[in-house]
């Protein structure tokens, strides 16, 4: 039993440092993103970037991704291909 306690409080621990770290790099997009506006959207560094939407388009695609993949006895789907279509 001592062991599965300290089993159950290390997951417990380790679902608390994600949670928190989940929130920092939120709150860091969302201070990178709050100066740009709809004028900004299509801008891109390069020929090759993706646009300022397209860059706020994939990172919501990769937070669903990780979503799915946390609450799917499957894991991650590693075929990024087919999630960029």
């Amino acid at each position: 039993r001592l062991v599965e306690r300290n089993l159950c409080e290390r997951a417990r621990s380790m679902k608390h440092h994600l949670i928190a770290e989940l929130r920092e790099t939120e709150q860091f997009f969302n201070n990178s993103t709050n100066c740009l506006d709809e004028a900004d959207s299509s801008f891109r560094p390069t020929e090759d970037s993706l646009s300022v939407a397209g860059q706020v388009a994939h990172v919501a695609r990769t937070v669903d991704w990780f979503v799915d993949a946390i609450q799917s006895p499957h894991g991650f789907d590693m075929n990024f291909e087919a999630h960029w279509e």
